[in-house]
């Protein structure tokens, strides 16, 4: 039985993130990384046009 992640904010169910792997998009405008130590998460808007951020592994890297 493959391991399931839920949206904390939408509850949708998504596969697992693997580290390295694309983030999950949620529909709700949240973004989910596995960066092997812990999943990030970082909000981008969905609006029309929808769109990928240039540097997505960006919006999950710790700020200092």
């Amino acid at each position: 039985m493959a391991r399931k992640f839920v949206c904390k904010r939408c509850k949708r169910v998504y596969p697992f993130p693997q580290p390295g792997e694309r983030p999950i998009r949620c529909e709700c405008g949240w973004w989910y990384y596995n960066d092997g130590a812990a999943i990030r998460e970082a909000f981008w808007q969905r609006i029309e046009p929808y769109r990928t951020p240039r540097n997505v592994i960006a919006l999950f890297e710790p700020t200092l």
